[in-house]
């Protein structure tokens, strides 16, 4: 069967590209099924009996949904920016891993997410907290080590969450989102509250069983989680 999705993040990102709003960016996403469709959009992605894309399916984006991935982009870029600046400029000291490159990704991905799905994301998350909807206040106070921030300063910005957002989760560990996010869809589907997991990840824990575990599970339990390669 076909299923719907709202995160086609490969032609978002083309869409972009050839728009000339942001040259940066591109993302693998792996296969899942029963995965309800999106109110703001939908594109088309096989079961996961059948991982590839049907080329012939043009992706109807409308010019409001770019316009908001352009202005999510832009601001995760201002916001990586601002926080370089600031640390290299001795004006104040935390962890951060720039996200430059993974804009586009981020902001593709969060404008297809509605206020009830869940995400996971690594250690290299801002983009991916600011596309979930972790005000920016939130992040910056985290960061601080202070008590407005999102995990009331006392996770950094490697451990970041925000529940009320959907952030269930950034993890310093890599690969450790996977089998979380696989957990996070089988309660999903358990409770049938249509809820989807969207799982960050970076190429570097492809090779750990985590990854292989969280997905075959995924696969066989036909959970509603989807698997970004960023």
């Amino acid at each position: 069967m076909h299923t719907f999705f709202r995160a086609q993040t490969i032609r978002y990102a083309s869409a972009l590209v050839s728009l000339s709003l942001l040259a940066t960016g591109c993302s693998t996403l792996y296969g899942w099924s029963n995965v309800h469709k999106s109110a703001r959009g939908s594109v088309y992605i096989k079961d996961v009996a059948d991982w590839s894309f049907e080329a012939d399916h043009p992706a109807v984006i409308d010019q409001a949904t770019l316009l908001n991935i352009y202005r999510t982009t832009t601001r995760i870029r201002q916001f990586d920016d601002r926080a370089r600046k600031a640390i290299m400029g001795g004006e104040c000291f935390f962890i951060h891993y720039p996200v430059r490159g993974h804009e586009i990704i981020s902001a593709s991905v969060g404008e297809n997410m509605t206020d009830q799905d869940y995400m996971t994301a690594t250690y290299r998350g801002t983009a991916d907290e600011i596309a979930c909807g972790v005000p920016l206040r939130e992040i910056w106070a985290e960061n601080m080590g202070r008590a407005t921030g999102g995990s009331k300063g006392k996770a950094g910005s490697m451990h970041i969450t925000d529940v009320k957002n959907g952030l269930m989760l950034t993890t310093g560990i890599v690969g450790a989102g996977l089998p979380i996010a696989t957990g996070l869809g089988l309660a999903s589907k358990l409770k049938k509250d249509g809820r989807v997991t969207v799982c960050n990840f970076g190429d570097g824990s492809t090779n750990i069983g985590a990854f292989h575990e969280a997905l075959n599970f995924a696969a066989i339990w036909k959970l509603p989680v989807v698997f970004v390669c960023e």
